[in-house]
């Protein structure tokens, strides 16, 4: 969290991060980041929050992808995302992408809470991951079941119909990646 500098009722003055470093691109060692996603699933927010729902997904082929590669390959992503379980307890932020964290000398810090939620401890770390992905680079090295992260959080991002390109970029690269993993041909996207 940034540091708070002053506050009075109706008004919190936090430090200024314009000198941090925001991704991408993303520092090659991660740990600190992980250490404070651990540190914030373990956090009570001492405040009650939405709880993140395990949403159906690949029920229906995105716009974009091939519709005869969905077919042939729809029900394996469905499939693997069916792996995981994106509920739970745990307190996340909610929204962990690139434009939402920094890095300082102190750390890592997270900004816009704004979808802070409960769910499971994985989420945060699984975000990232679709960065990662996003960069070239692989998941998280402690996310369990990457397979079925990456193929929940990229159905999640492929219904989204609102045309940003940002999620259609993290989308497509969890669906390439995933194809990669599985040894299945890579999805023809227009």
């Amino acid at each position: 969290m940034p540091e708070p500098v002053a506050h009075r009722p109706g008004l919190l003055l936090v430090e200024d991060l314009t000198e941090a470093v925001w991704p991408p691109p993303w520092p090659s060692d991660l740990t600190p980041l992980w250490s404070t996603l651990d540190e914030v699933a373990d956090t009570d927010p001492g405040m009650p929050l939405p709880r993140i729902e395990r949403v159906p997904v690949w029920e229906d082929p995105p716009e974009w992808v091939d519709p005869v590669w969905f077919r042939r390959y729809g029900r394996h992503l469905a499939e693997l995302a069916s792996r995981i379980d994106p509920t739970g307890d745990a307190f996340v932020h909610g929204d962990l992408g690139a434009g939402n964290l920094c890095f300082t000398g102190r750390g890592p810090v997270l900004v816009d809470w704004e979808f802070a939620s409960r769910g499971s401890r994985w989420f945060d770390v699984a975000t990232v991951s679709m960065e990662m992905i996003a960069e070239g680079r692989p998941p998280a090295p402690t996310l369990p079941h990457p397979d079925g992260w990456v193929a929940w959080l990229t159905g999640v991002l492929a219904s989204d119909r609102r045309g940003l390109t940002s999620v259609r970029r993290l989308a497509e690269a969890g669906l390439h990646w995933l194809a990669d993993r599985q040894g299945w041909p890579p999805p023809r996207v227009s």
